[in-house]
């Protein structure tokens, strides 16, 4: 907006006076007085704008309903998950469900949460603790299928991590100690969200490396940098288990679209306003001899370009189908609210923009903007089995009549089974990928829909009786 992000009431009633004068002199109130009921300020401003929208201007005499409001989804991909799985935790966190009954215009920040939780986890924990714990802490409702045994130099541990390569531990405990001191010092809001907001796309622990040597290093630059590896590991293993559901929203499509790149078929999904279909098919880099014209001569150089095979890239497309699921939930989401915007504005020319899970509006309907997004959010995940169901029955090409029930595994892996031996033939290596692929796919389906159930009725009844601040 035009005067900045208010932080308190105060802020606004400031501007208020400072900014808006009143041209009428039979209109008389007091700015404090107006707010008693607001949920925050711009809800407060938009109240006294409604009141009597022909009062005010501003000092440069521009008409004050020009002025335009912008608010963001609160960690988009996070609600969503939240609400595809019912995890009421996860929900409060990101202020979809107000289960703590927090003052109005108060809100979670999620990273934040993370954030501090993180620092209180590595302020307590000790040597011998970690050597115990390390890699071995995991979501407690994950099923023992997804657990795979692997070996970190002598000890044995299990991890959770798809990837299984060997990673180092920190050998003395100094070297533990330090690492740890230096990182109470130098983690931050920013760096936890640079990790955990792309964590359910698929993050793995080398970016997580990246990220923090980046910033450690910048502030320790003569620190030993091959003990930045088992410190983001630790880091990567804390947030990847503060929720469990944002991993098993992971599992499920990446190994949904192993399965379907092995068979040939394209990860695919529909809603009420468009089908999305992902395909990325394998890159083949050639070298290329071209000669051009420079300073009067001709020069020679050998270029690299690449072109699309017609081999699907299977690690790409399981790499890509989180983020693009979550995103297309994002537009959904957007045409809901603006189909709401145009039924309640009744104007013929709406000044209302969305971009992503941000949303921009005039300030006399910044009123109703959350009230458009728990009424959306609500269209569309209230039933969560139902848009789970749609990417696997597309996808797979599965025909279940009963959308909002779960379906049966038994039955579902006969399916994919039957699918594998219409659509390809598999070498010994790649059948043992494929099976595992599905064992995983059946777990985490069987787990979601499971949490999702138990958890599902008591979600959405707080949800209508006390939804949250999930736009900032």
């Amino acid at each position: 907006m035009a005067y900045g992000k208010f932080t308190s009431f105060n802020d606004a009633i400031n501007w208020s006076n400072s900014h808006i004068k009143i041209i009428d002199n039979n209109v008389s109130f007091s700015f404090p007085e107006v707010h008693k009921d607001m949920e925050n300020p711009i809800q407060y401003l938009s109240f006294i704008m409604r009141l009597t929208p022909n009062l005010f201007i501003n000092n440069d005499f521009t008409n004050i309903l020009d002025l335009h409001y912008r608010r963001d989804a609160e960690s988009s991909v996070y609600q969503i998950i939240s609400a595809l799985t019912s995890d009421i935790p996860l929900a409060t966190s990101t202020n979809v469900l107000n289960t703590e009954n927090k003052s109005k215009g108060l809100s979670f920040d999620l990273y934040n949460i993370i954030l501090n939780n993180l620092l209180s986890y590595l302020n307590t924990l000790s040597y011998e603790q970690y050597l115990i714990d390390y890699g071995k802490t995991r979501p407690e409702v994950l099923p023992e299928g997804l657990i795979n045994s692997i070996t970190l130099g002598e000890t044995t541990i299990e991890d959770i991590n798809l990837d299984t390569k060997q990673t180092t531990i920190f050998k003395s405990e100094s070297a533990f100690k330090e690492a740890i001191r230096h990182a109470s010092s130098f983690l931050t809001r920013d760096l936890v969200k640079k990790i955990a907001m792309p964590y359910p796309y698929g993050i793995t622990p080398f970016t997580v490396s990246q990220h923090i040597h980046r910033d450690f290093i910048a502030y320790y630059p003569g620190y030993n940098r091959k003990l930045l590896q088992p410190l983001s590991k630790l880091i990567f293993n804390f947030i990847e288990n503060q929720y469990s559901s944002p991993y098993l929203m992971k599992i499920l499509l990446s190994s949904l679209a192993k399965i379907s790149s092995r068979l040939d078929l394209a990860p695919s999904w529909s809603s009420d306003y468009t089908e999305i279909s992902q395909l990325y098919m394998r890159k083949q880099i050639v070298k290329v001899d071209v000669t051009r014209l420079s300073q009067n001569r001709l020069v020679n150089r050998r270029v690299e370009t690449s072109y699309s095979t017609n081999d699907i890239d299977i690690e790409k497309n399981a790499l890509s189908i989180t983020a693009n699921y979550i995103h297309s939930y994002d537009s959904i989401l957007s045409y809901t609210m603006i189909e709401l915007y145009l039924k309640n504005k009744l104007t013929s020319i709406p000044y209302y923009g969305t971009i992503h899970d941000c949303f921009l509006c005039d300030l006399t309907y910044s009123n109703n903007l959350l009230k458009d997004y728990h009424t959306s959010f609500y269209k569309i995940f209230n039933n969560p089995i139902v848009p789970i169901n749609n990417i696997i029955c597309i996808t797979l090409e599965y025909n279940h009549a009963q959308m909002h029930t779960p379906i049966d595994i038994t039955i579902l892996n006969s399916h994919i089974n039957n699918l594998r031996n219409k659509y390809t033939n598999l070498t010994k290596p790649q059948v043992i990928a494929f099976n595992k692929n599905v064992e995983l796919f059946l777990s985490s389906y069987e787990s979601i829909i499971n949490k999702s159930l138990s958890n599902q009725q008591h979600f959405w009844d707080i949800f209508k009786t006390h939804p949250g601040r999930s736009l900032t």
